[in-house]
């Protein structure tokens, strides 16, 4: 039986990703994506985080747990219900890797994105200098395909 990372990727055009790269989407992120989108549908995407690799190779101890993947699936649902009581259009997924920023590039590209709108929550510098930024390498990935406005 083959294994399943995350959800199926949808190829529906959108205006706007919203992203987050694991943490619960705040109230003002999912507000500022409803405003840029302007009425068009909208991509709600959270990465279930791969941890890393053991002697190189890919561990199955590395990988997001059960509790996890659904604690990732609830913050998709929780938005998704958010956008849609405001008026929206949105569909969502989750997504099993190890870097937020490809993920989030490879989305908005493939579901030829003008904007990303990034969620990385509140964390002291301390925190983001060890778990990286995800905004900064994004704009570089999407550099002239999409904007990137991120939420910190």
């Amino acid at each position: 039986m083959p294994r399943v990372r995350g959800d199926a990727q949808p190829s529906e055009p959108v205006r706007l990703v919203l992203l987050s790269p694991g943490q619960p989407f705040r109230p003002e992120a999912i507000q500022r994506a409803i405003e840029l989108a302007n009425g068009a549908r909208i991509a709600v995407v959270v990465i279930a985080r791969i941890h890393g690799s053991s002697f190189g190779f890919p561990n199955p101890g590395l990988m997001p747990n059960a509790k996890e993947k659904a604690a990732a699936k609830e913050y998709v649902e929780t938005a998704l219900g958010q956008i849609r009581q405001s008026g929206g259009k949105a569909d969502g997924q989750v997504a099993v890797a190890r870097s937020a920023s490809k993920v989030g590039a490879r989305v908005a590209k493939l579901r030829q994105a003008s904007v990303v709108v990034v969620d990385e929550g509140i964390r002291p510098g301390w925190r983001r200098a060890i778990e990286g930024d995800v905004s900064w390498p994004l704009r570089l990935r999407l550099r002239g395909t999409a904007d990137v406005e991120a939420m910190s």
